[in-house]
């Protein structure tokens, strides 16, 4: 493999093939819930649902750009996730396919014992460098229930809260297992 990106398109080579009709069924449901019960400040997800939140979140940012509108959600918080999906459906929004990216400040939490780990690479790399950080943790493709976990992605939020938003990303070694 020699990118994350080129492991994202052979997994959906493989696996992939949802279609268009899911991804804006999917975005029609949380558009609609953000009506209805918004405005969120940010979006969170881990896994696939990962994927769904990034996708919801590139949505807000269209939409909001559009319509000249600051968009309502700041930041994102990512558990193991994959990469957003493209708007028709057939794949992932990959950094080297497309100029779409994620533009608010995110948190990625992962482990390099993850299989999967190359997919939340990915997700990574679509996003901006501002404001961004990467939490990394030894517990493979799961979400470490630990304190100092839950301390460092709280430390984000609480960044994100007071409008702090670094320059560089930052990187936090993180060696939560359980």
């Amino acid at each position: 493999m020699t990118s994350p990106e080129d492991g994202v398109r052979r997994s959906w080579e493989k696996y992939g093939a949802r279609g268009r009709n899911t991804v804006e069924l999917m975005l029609e449901y949380v558009r609609n819930i953000i009506e209805e019960e918004g405005p969120f400040h940010g979006v969170i997800g881990g896994s696939e649902g990962g994927s769904a939140a990034a996708t919801t979140l590139v949505d807000q940012l269209e939409l909001a750009r559009k319509h000249g509108q600051p968009c309502p959600m700041q930041c994102g918080v990512f558990f193991v996730s994959t990469p957003p999906m493209r708007e028709d459906g057939e794949g992932f929004s990959l950094v080297d396919e497309t100029d779409r990216r994620i533009t608010v400040p995110t948190c990625h939490i992962y482990s390099e014992q993850d299989l999967l780990c190359w997919m939340t690479k990915s997700l990574y790399n679509f996003c901006q460098e501002d404001g961004k950080t990467l939490i990394l943790h030894e517990g493979g493709h799961t979400i470490p229930h630990t304190e100092e976990l839950m301390v460092d992605v709280a430390d984000f939020v609480r960044r994100i809260k007071q409008g702090d938003i670094l320059e560089t990303p930052m990187v936090v070694h993180n060696a939560a297992t359980t």
